[in-house]
């Protein structure tokens, strides 16, 4: 992989992290984001077993960051659950989680600091 390709593949690495592991909610596009998680780092084979396939894994965070029409199926662990979605429409939300992620911090951010201003404030 090129030096470029690789910052940019770091730089999706550290994204999904960032996203991927706010989405615990059973319903909804937070629920896509958690099948498709699942989907890409925590594949097994038909025993169950862990298999580590790094070809899949960059292919599909690539086709994420390009936002490809593809269609793709993804299952729950328990196979219960079945939804098709494409990579086109997770880019969307993923970036909308990252937005939400970003908005909360700032606002994290902003009340540490009126916090830090009162206290300041009742020192003088």
């Amino acid at each position: 992989m090129a030096e470029p390709a690789y910052k940019h593949f770091h730089i999706l690495l550290v994204f999904s992290g960032l996203c991927f592991p706010s989405c615990r909610s059973e319903t909804g596009d937070r629920y896509l984001l958690k099948l498709f998680r699942d989907f890409v780092f925590h594949q097994v084979d038909e025993n169950g077993e862990p298999v580590v396939d790094w070809g899949h894994v960059v292919e599909c965070l690539l086709k994420l960051d390009a936002g490809v029409p593809e269609k793709i199926l993804l299952l729950s662990r328990d196979e219960r659950s079945m939804l098709v979605t494409s990579y086109s429409e997770l880019k969307k939300i993923v970036e909308a989680s990252y937005r939400d992620l970003c908005s909360k911090a700032a606002s994290a951010q902003t009340r540490l600091r009126v916090a830090e201003q009162q206290k300041r404030m009742q020192q003088i």
